[in-house]
């Protein structure tokens, strides 16, 4: 389904009647790409842009026709597609944060391959404090929803692989930076908190990763990786990369670059549906199910 236009999704021409605040910003910039001159954006204020935000998840009205279930917390879980999973199914989460619970129920409920990607240090210390509250070796020190999510049969262990890098559309090394709370633990290529904090990690792209775990073909991918998610999504279309369920946060709904990021978010969804898939489930921040239209 092509993305609809609307006079809502449209940038308004005049000041004085739109309730629009300008701002200077820069246009986004990629690692490795050249940045823009600085410009003026025309950003909606709060108000007018979260009722063009409503319209415009209302205006993907046709979905795929699969019955849904939601799998894992209200924080890190996802709806999916219940029908297309099965014990022969790989699965390839990127962005694990600390909640793994719908990478666990994936593996738990369907007999899933699930190879689960982050490169941030947290992020792997809680995956290993989750393999031994999965084992019963330690009480869970998490929340209680996410201790229930992780009350499964430890042999699950078996089909839960780790691996300590990140997606992008090439192999190369970069730079993740912090979020501006030092609680929170999810870092971002793209810098989209504006902080001077980071580390540097290996990053990959899909065909690589595909062949190191010799998969051709993927059941699921799910993308919460803080903003790189434009540049692997137009990789794995340029590529066509076989993949049933296609999990996007989009991030930018948290953290806006500047006044285009919805722009950004449309045309992304946009260029997957025009790839062969199919809308299943958009919720109201903007994390979107696609499944691939021969599925549904």
């Amino acid at each position: 389904m092509r993305a609809q236009s609307s006079a809502f999704l449209r940038k308004p021409q005049s000041r004085e009647n739109s309730g629009l605040e300008e701002r200077r910003t820069r246009s986004i910039c990629f690692p490795g790409d050249e940045a823009d001159g600085p410009h003026f954006v025309m950003k909606p204020s709060g108000l007018l842009w979260k009722t063009r935000l409503l319209v415009a998840r209302w205006s993907y009205r046709q979905r795929a026709a699969l019955p849904k279930i939601r799998l894992g917390t209200p924080y890190g879980g996802w709806t999916i597609a219940p029908t297309l999973l099965n014990q022969n199914s790989v699965c390839y989460c990127f962005g694990a944060g600390e909640d793994i619970s719908f990478d666990v129920q994936l593996a738990s409920r369907f007999g899933a391959q699930v190879v689960v990607f982050d490169p941030t240090p947290r992020a792997q210390a809680h995956f290993q404090t989750a393999g031994r509250v999965i084992r019963r070796e330690i009480e869970c020190p998490f929340r209680e929803k996410l201790c229930g999510e992780y009350n499964v049969d430890p042999g699950v262990l078996s089909r839960i692989t780790f691996e300590p890098v990140g997606v992008w559309h090439e192999d190369t090394v970069l730079k993740f930076y912090a979020p501006r709370d030092p609680s929170a633990v999810s870092h971002s290529v793209l810098n989209l908190q504006r902080t001077s904090d980071f580390f540097e990690a290996n990053v990959r792209c899909l065909r690589t990763l595909m062949a190191q775990f010799r998969h051709e073909s993927l059941a699921l991918v799910k993308l919460d990786i803080e903003g790189a998610e434009y540049k692997v999504l137009e990789y794995i279309c340029r590529e066509n990369i076989p993949i049933q369920t296609l999990c996007v946060e989009f991030d930018e709904y948290y953290n806006p670059l500047d006044g285009f990021w919805f722009q950004r978010v449309r045309d992304a969804i946009g260029r997957v549906l025009h790839n062969g898939y199919q809308l299943l489930h958009i919720d109201k921040h903007f994390n979107v199910t696609f499944v691939s239209q021969g599925s549904a």
